[in-house]
């Protein structure tokens, strides 16, 4: 039996906080105890509240927490913890406090693909640390970074495919539907995510056609840029700005193409869901895509930022049933790889390695 304690950080439920709850949850039909640190407000609490045995109750700033890790680790001692998964930055570096002679063993998922930058070295070269690494990018980030090769496993995010398999079964076999085709986009909305690029490409598309829709989901910083862009280009019966939704099943139900502008990505958990659920995927050819989409075969693939070449991706998924069809039914089998079954065991069998010692 292994005495887990999950760290976290966050405060809102969307990518990383849903992996988390997820692996706790699935964590359950193996010999474990699991136990959680996290701030009052998280959406954990609510989430994980049949699986935790006890929670430590985090501060809310990083320097409130710097203070109360000794009475964390007090609780680590005390509920005699085997080994701590931290999920997110901040974690990580309050995990560092809590482990004394590699005791408990240190576990980090790295999500982001950005390089480590000089004033996290030392935590990220320090010693007794197993890293999950999201995608081989990532690993290869933290490699570049001087974290050793036999200190990353690479292991991906997860998805609950019965939430999407009936979509994906009647989209695989579906010809083109009849009335507006609906394309959309889902994730926050900063720079990075390049959703500018998008609604040009769409402007494109509808400067040809109107056939179709594009539904743009989430919210943050770039919004009211969005907003303007559409209002200033007559898009407003054409983009719409549904905002943030909780469930990606919900909206990916009714998904013909889905379409992601990133500039950069760890994984992109959203294109995954959106195989699963049966729409046909349009990704910049960035890394983390590419490892999970061959062009032509399991979706399309375009520079970042080439937003005629988006566009003429987008008319071709929109003429062509027989190439969207077979887009859908290969990207099936590459999202069976999420499983959150799967996933759990490996991340388990980690789990069991590294109490052992085995690194």
């Amino acid at each position: 039996m292994i005495k887990i304690l999950h760290l976290d950080t966050g405060l809102i439920f969307r990518g990383g906080q849903r992996q988390v709850a997820m692996l706790i949850n699935n964590l359950q039909r193996f010999k474990v105890r699991q136990y959680l640190a996290c701030p009052d407000k998280s959406p954990l609490i609510d989430k994980t509240y049949y699986t935790i045995e006890h929670r430590f109750p985090l501060s809310r700033t990083n320097f409130m927490r710097f203070l109360e890790k000794r009475e964390l680790r007090q609780f680590t001692r005390a509920n005699e913890i085997d080994l701590i998964h931290a999920h997110d930055s901040h974690s990580h570096t309050l995990a560092t406090f809590l482990t004394k002679n590699d005791l408990p063993r240190l576990v980090v998922t790295r999500r982001s693909s950005g390089k480590i930058g000089f004033g996290s070295r030392t935590k990220y070269l320090a010693h007794g640390i197993k890293y999950i690494a999201i995608s081989d990018h990532i690993k290869k980030m933290l490699i570049s970074g001087g974290v050793t090769d036999n200190d990353v496993s690479v292991i991906s995010s997860m998805i609950d495919l019965d939430h999407y398999h009936s979509y994906s079964d009647q989209a695989a076999v579906s010809d083109r539907p009849k009335g507006r085709m609906k394309i959309i986009s889902a994730g926050a909305f900063d720079r990075m995510k390049g959703y500018h690029d998008a609604v040009e490409a769409v402007k494109i598309l509808a400067s040809r056609r109107t056939d179709f829709e594009y539904m743009l989901y989430g919210d943050g910083p770039e919004k009211e840029k969005l907003v303007r862009y559409i209002r200033k280009n007559g898009l407003e019966d054409i983009v719409r700005l549904p905002g943030w939704q909780a469930e990606p099943a919900d909206y990916l139900r009714d998904a013909h193409v889905f379409v992601s502008t990133s500039y950069s990505e760890g994984l992109n958990m959203s294109i995954v869901e959106a195989m699963a659920a049966g729409a046909a995927v349009i990704a910049t050819a960035i890394p983390p895509h590419k490892e999970n989409i061959v062009h032509e075969q399991s979706g399309m693939l375009f520079t970042p930022g080439d937003t005629e070449a988006l566009a003429a991706n987008l008319i071709r998924l929109l003429d062509d049933d027989r190439l969207r069809r077979n887009i859908v039914e290969n990207a099936r089998v590459v999202a069976e790889r999420f499983d959150r079954h799967e996933i759990t065991e490996r991340i388990y069998r980690l789990y069991c390695d590294v109490v052992a010692g085995d690194k």
